[in-house]
């Protein structure tokens, strides 16, 4: 049996991986992307995707009230790519996910114009899978980053540079965005034309100078999701994707994670705070929402014998699953799936719940409190074993007979 640190970290670890690397990604109607190929290369940047298809462009509203969507991919020809950008912007529901608008070919016309309309992703010309791929999981990456750092009251800005090679075959910078040159407090005139080697950048762009040469010429896409550097003797992270939007230039985007890092940090300090006070009871103690697991303490790992809750979800699914069926009033089984609130609401009511064990049944008296997490009622359940007190409530029956 793992210790209650490990067991800790497996299970945020666990959660974590579950939450941010799994997404759906929606196409409109027939594209000319070879599926399985795609979800093998997400796969492989870390980010497990399910992939479905729009009928109809009219049917989008229907299909969001039923699925979840993490990116919208629309290829098509320019003017009808214009023609969805303002359709996106007349529904009379809010938008929640990217869109990505896939270009046969580059027209800054179309460009400028779906810009015009909103669109923040717009990838043109002939792209291979690989380089699709990588920009994909960015998109979806970025996004999630943003809706995280939303909810803190921040923003995620991008630091974007193009560069191209000069007659000796050195990289110079080209174009400069607004947030590269405030990240590193410099005017773009002073970089413009200049030597990509020769800066003497906070952001360590040389440290990356090979990386680029390895986007440049092998046209594919590098994404680093984890790149750090060194920023007033303090360790700054980023999202750094390089790609060549055309065969002369080559073009690093950094999205700055920091705050995210940070506070991920702290709330990993913080639950594993918090699950070494609930693996201290000896009571079995778990979170649910009504349907599903959300976290539980050692005792009730220890209890069913699994190592990671997620064992005990591929075995049984649900605790109520595992209750025995009674008859007797102020019992709970497996027919009162949605008990916890019942319980919640009549603390005065002595409710039972009998579950079976190798050692055969046990008795427990569950207490129910509820909390609300982003808006949602979740429920922290305590079962106390009263096994014995049943026993001699048995025996002293039976004696009284």
């Amino acid at each position: 049996m793992k210790n209650d640190y490990s067991l800790c970290e497996d299970i945020l670890q666990e959660e974590f991986q579950r939450q941010i690397m799994r997404a759906n990604i929606l196409f409109l109607q027939q594209h000319s992307l070879n599926e399985g190929e795609l979800i093998g290369l997400l796969e492989h940047e870390g980010c497990h995707v399910s992939i479905s298809r729009l009928a109809a462009f009219d049917d989008l509203e229907d299909l969001l009230l039923n699925e979840k969507v993490d990116l919208f991919v629309i290829e098509d020809s320019h003017d009808s790519l214009i023609a969805y950008a303002q359709k996106l912007l007349s529904l009379p529901f809010k938008i929640e996910f990217p869109v990505l608008y896939v270009m046969p070919e580059d027209n800054e016309w179309t460009r400028l114009e779906l810009q015009n309309l909103a669109a923040n992703h717009i990838i043109f010309g002939p792209q291979t899978m690989h380089n699709l791929a990588s920009f994909i999981d960015l998109i979806i990456l970025k996004d999630r980053y943003q809706k995280e750092l939303q909810t803190m009251s921040g923003y995620i800005t991008e630091a974007t540079v193009v560069c191209e090679k000069d007659d000796e075959g050195d990289f110079v910078f080209k174009n400069l965005n607004k947030v590269f040159v405030n990240l590193e407090g410099v005017k773009a005139e002073t970089l413009i034309g200049k030597k990509v080697k020769n800066s003497n950048l906070v952001f360590g762009l040389k440290n990356i100078l090979e990386d680029m040469e390895e986007v440049y010429e092998k046209q594919s896409a590098i994404h680093m999701p984890n790149y750090f550097y060194i920023k007033d003797e303090k360790r700054e992270w980023c999202d750094v994707y390089i790609y060549a939007p055309n065969p002369d230039q080559v073009s690093v985007i950094s999205a700055d994670l920091s705050e995210i890092k940070r506070a991920h940090d702290k709330s990993v300090q913080s639950n594993r705070y918090l699950q070494t006070i609930l693996n201290a009871q000896h009571h079995i103690i778990y979170i649910t929402d009504g349907e599903k697991l959300i976290n539980t303490n050692q005792a009730f790992l220890d209890f069913f014998e699994c190592d990671t809750m997620h064992a005990f979800i591929k075995s049984h699914g649900s605790v109520c699953n595992i209750f025995e069926p009674a008859k007797e009033p102020f019992y709970i089984d497996t027919n009162e799936p949605k008990w916890h609130r019942k319980v919640a609401d009549n603390k005065e009511n002595r409710y039972k719940i009998r579950i079976q064990h190798h050692q055969g049944i046990k008795f427990f008296f569950p207490s129910v409190e509820v909390i609300n997490i982003d808006d949602k009622e979740q429920y922290v359940v305590v079962l106390t074993d009263i096994t014995e007190l049943e026993s001699e409530k048995e025996k002293l029956r039976l004696l009284a007979m």
